[in-house]
């Protein structure tokens, strides 16, 4: 979740300092060595990534539920009412 994190936040913009002290770093260098590494061996574009497109996009996806959980949920129903 970490790289992800700050993946996604790179990639929306937000300045390296920033990323490095929500991470916990003291400095850049780590941050710009490993995702630096990854822009450059994935060439990946200079615009900016629209975390608000993003995030409305993955709130749209349903969710899903598994059979234990659709199991439990009968229990529940069936007690309740």
């Amino acid at each position: 979740m970490r790289y992800t994190y700050a993946f996604l936040m790179l990639s929306a913009g937000k300045p390296l300092q920033w990323v490095a002290d929500q991470l916990g770093h003291v400095g850049v260098m780590k941050i710009d060595e490993v995702y630096g590494r990854w822009k450059k061996r994935h060439n990946l574009p200079d615009k900016h990534l629209d975390l608000d497109a993003l995030f409305r996009c993955a709130r749209s996806i349903p969710p899903m539920i598994t059979a234990s959980a659709q199991t439990a949920q009968q229990r529940i129903d069936s007690i309740s009412g």
